[in-house]
């Protein structure tokens, strides 16, 4: 994992680029020009461009879907918000992490196709793990049901999936629309009681 300090030098750069560049465009070296490092230094501390904009992605989602103080819908609504607002710099961060002709520190680009690949279920299991954090730390008899919250949890990932891939075009109220039901179960776990 990269270390906080490094993520955010490395959001600075990769926002300042990916605000007038594609991200096709970006490469290792490019990128060491810009952070005056060398390309040893880079692999390093960020693996590889895909793995430098996968965990840039999962900060950002992180950052912005804070449920410590708000309920679940009111965090989902300011991440959806966000993800609105930020909408190039986030979809330019996925093409990034999914452009075919990145190659890792290897020279190989299946590695990179593979965790290309991967890169969704980190997404959801970070999702599942926020929400299931959420619903324990609330929860006062803690009979919740963790297979209801994992299912309810795939729903709003798979509505925020769907919405990436129509590239954010949808507005973050619509979207939340398609989660209130997702949001209602998972509220619901809070007061659950075990039934005897």
């Amino acid at each position: 994992m990269i270390t906080s300090i490094k993520l955010l030098e490395a959001n600075q750069i990769m926002a300042q680029v990916l605000g007038h560049e594609d991200a096709a465009e970006l490469n290792v070296k490019n990128f060491c020009e810009l952070a005056a490092c060398s390309r040893p230094t880079f692999y390093a501390h960020y693996g590889s461009m895909r793995q430098l904009g996968a965990e840039l992605f999962l900060k950002k989602l992180d950052m912005h879907f804070s449920l410590e103080e708000n309920g679940y819908g009111t965090g989902l609504q300011k991440l959806l918000t966000y993800m609105a607002a930020d909408r190039w710099y986030l979809l330019n961060l996925l093409n990034l992490i999914k452009t075919p002709g990145i190659k890792g520190k290897s020279g190989k680009g299946r590695k990179g196709s593979e965790f290309a690949a991967s890169f969704p279920l980190k997404v959801e299991k970070a999702l599942r793990q926020k929400t299931v954090h959420y619903v324990d730390a609330r929860s006062a008899s803690g009979d919740y049901s963790v297979k209801t919250l994992t299912n309810a949890a795939h729903i709003v990932y798979a509505i925020l999936y769907e919405w990436l891939a129509e590239d954010l075009r949808l507005s973050p109220q619509e979207v939340y629309d398609r989660c209130q039901l997702a949001v209602a179960i998972i509220e619901d776990q809070i007061s659950k009681k075990a039934v005897l």
